[in-house]
């Protein structure tokens, strides 16, 4: 059995990724240690099958794969995973709505350099908008994407 982390730490009993966010951030750090992203990005969601015991495992009846965990993911124009966030089942919007923490979180290292956004209507919002419009340089596009283009 492989660990990334001491079981006997409880320091973070709320973190349900506590275990493995110690290799989630070395895996995002190598994403954009690699690559640098082009003038066009997107932001959508990703459903990973998943059949096991899980408090955040998703249940979709209409997907040939019911059950899965859903990740954020912020990408390239080729379809590279620059970043992306796991759903854990308790997306807290702080000053904001839950989608557009998303956005700001994932587009942290890429606000304020110009480069164009284009998310599906789930993420836009009024107040991302007016967030993004203070930012004053990143633009942002509402743009239907379906699962075939990425």
């Amino acid at each position: 059995m492989w660990h990334f982390s001491d079981n006997q730490d409880t320091a973070l009993d709320e973190d349900r990724l506590r275990k493995i966010s110690a290799l989630i951030t070395q895996i995002i750090e190598r994403y954009q240690d690699v690559y640098t992203p082009g003038l066009k990005v997107c932001i959508d969601e990703t459903m990973v099958p998943f059949r096991d015991r899980l408090k955040f495992t998703q249940y979709i009846k209409n997907k040939k794969h019911k059950f899965c965990i859903k990740v954020y993911k912020l990408c390239c124009e080729g379809g590279y995973t620059y970043n992306f966030q796991v759903y854990c089942g308790n997306d807290k919007a702080q000053g904001g709505l839950a989608s557009s923490n998303v956005v700001l979180s994932l587009m942290q290292k890429l606000l304020d350099s110009g480069r164009q956004l284009f998310t599906d209507n789930y993420y836009t919002s009024v107040s991302l908008a007016t967030e993004l419009l203070t930012r004053k340089r990143l633009w942002l596009a509402l743009c239907i994407i379906t699962e075939n283009i990425i």
